[in-house]
């Protein structure tokens, strides 16, 4: 692996918010748990509840500390790059490949990789991420012989996960291999004992990145931010708390200085309904055989096309052909050497 080059830095993490507050004990004590495996996690909750701090909090409390530690947003990588971001590109594979290249699923070896936003995967490398996870072997784009990968993912989903399953947009295998430590991670608005230490995490960070003298929280501002429902999570708090900073000139921060959002809690979405048509139906089931039965998918379509059509057409080779769009001889040879038919009808 020491020739390859590091993956691109496009997909590094940002800044993660602080460890959930120890007021969150069901949480906390799942985390403590967790201590003592390398099971795969699958984080589940709304947008910005600090699933990355908690990714991070799983992997510097397991054996795996002293390795690395990665954090990637799978609905951040353009759809022709996911593949090479993750699973790494040889030279030459596609086009500016100047050089071998391993993802971030090489570079999280025997370490922990946290997949935010898992459920934007394409089925195809949903197929490839399983293989991962199940056989520890890797392909990168372009390479003829897998290699081997001991890693951790902890991933994280903010949309109803099975939903997407039963909508057929996300793979159950896949979910299952997931999903051997499920965390549902509570919105803000269910910690309220965590708001107060946020916030002065909040205000600590930013005045002393924008040289601000030390703020307190006076305590009718203290008072609005554990009545406000948060519907933003930590990311509301976040730029509540820089916005405060900005506009406020002494040293204690007013209830006024407080910009709160009108906005109600988030509710989550119905997921969409799965598409019905049958052009999305087969663009999936060939995804899945892409992954499944690589080298075979092209035959098996043909066999499995021609072989339906002949049977719709209750054995009649002139009209499964036209429905086809075929003459009768090339569909006749095809079924001869499928073995439907033999050469003397």
């Amino acid at each position: 692996m020491s020739d390859l080059a590091p993956p691109s830095p496009l997909a590094e993490p940002s800044p993660c918010w602080p460890s959930v507050a120890a007021s969150s004990r069901r949480l906390q004590q799942q985390l403590t748990l967790l201590s003592n495996t390398s099971a795969h996690v699958l984080l589940l909750g709304e947008p910005s509840t600090g699933k990355p701090a908690i990714a991070q909090q799983i992997h510097q409390s397991s054996d795996r500390r002293s390795m690395p530690f990665h954090a990637v947003n799978c609905g951040a990588f353009p759809d022709d790059h996911a593949d090479s971001e993750l699973f790494g590109v040889e030279k030459g594979a596609l086009p500016g490949a100047f050089v071998s290249r391993a993802g971030w699923l090489t570079a999280s070896h025997r370490g922990t990789l946290f997949m935010d936003e898992v459920d934007r995967l394409s089925p195809a490398l949903q197929g490839k991420l399983l293989t991962v996870l199940r056989e520890g072997r890797l392909l990168r784009l372009g390479a003829r012989a897998p290699e081997q990968v001991d890693i951790r993912v902890i991933a994280a989903s903010s949309v109803d996960l099975e939903a997407a399953v039963r909508a057929g947009r996300f793979r159950d295998d896949l979910f299952f291999a997931l999903r051997v430590v499920p965390l549902q991670v509570p919105p803000l608005r269910e910690r309220r004992e965590d708001i107060l230490p946020l916030a002065q995490y909040f205000i600590s960070r930013y005045r002393q990145r924008m040289g601000y003298p030390a703020r307190s929280l006076a305590p009718a501002a203290q008072q609005r931010l554990l009545a406000h429902h948060w519907p933003g999570n930590l990311r509301e708090l976040e730029n509540v708390i820089q916005h405060a900073l900005v506009f406020c000139p002494d040293p204690e921060i007013q209830a006024e200085h407080l910009s709160l959002s009108g906005l109600s809690p988030m509710v989550p979405a119905p997921p969409a309904p799965p598409d019905d048509s049958a052009d999305a139906a087969l663009r999936a089931a060939i995804e899945r055989l892409l992954v499944d039965r690589p080298g075979q998918v092209f035959k098996l379509v043909e066999q499995l096309t021609m072989r339906t059509a002949y049977q719709h057409s209750q054995g009649n080779q002139v009209k499964a052909a036209r429905l086809l769009g075929l003459s009768r001889n090339v569909l006749r040879a095809r079924l001869i050497e499928f073995g439907d038919i033999d050469a003397l009808r």
